[in-house]
């Protein structure tokens, strides 16, 4: 039987300076959305592809981008952190650690390249921010 869990136990960190190891929960996470995490594929049909079918290799690999929701508190420091991510440079690791059965870490080096923010009539404001994979993510 293959393993399963709810998403209610990921946690979502973000490391508190590069390269330091220190990681920091997100508070209030309520979803994070993976998609985009893909290869593209170089046509290389030429006149002796068998029965005129297309033939492809390999290319590049894209990590793709992360969406991730809160409930928004912007004096929660964790919080405000999106926004300055936003605003610098620097690619910053991001882990999504999830729970055991599985116990499993991706790690993904990032920038933070969206912020929008939800302000319903009835209901909670949220924050979603996107978060774009530069380079490999990494599993452990």
């Amino acid at each position: 039987m293959a393993n399963k869990i709810t998403g209610k136990d990921v946690i979502f960190r973000r490391e508190n300076s590069p390269g330091g190891g220190i990681y920091t929960d997100l508070a209030q996470l309520t979803g994070i959305k993976w998609g985009g995490h893909k290869r593209d594929a170089l046509d290389a049909s030429n006149v002796d592809s068998p029965d005129n079918y297309r033939e492809f290799i390999g290319g590049m690999r894209d990590g793709g981008q992360c969406t991730i929701s809160v409930v928004y508190d912007e004096a929660n420091a964790t919080h405000a952190q999106v926004t300055t991510d936003l605003e610098s440079d620097v690619v910053t690791n991001y882990r999504i650690a999830f729970p055991a059965p599985i116990s499993k870490v991706w790690t993904l080096p990032a920038l933070v390249i969206d912020i929008g923010r939800e302000m319903p009539f009835e209901g909670k404001v949220t924050l979603d921010f996107i978060i774009k994979i530069s380079g490999k993510p990494t599993v452990a």
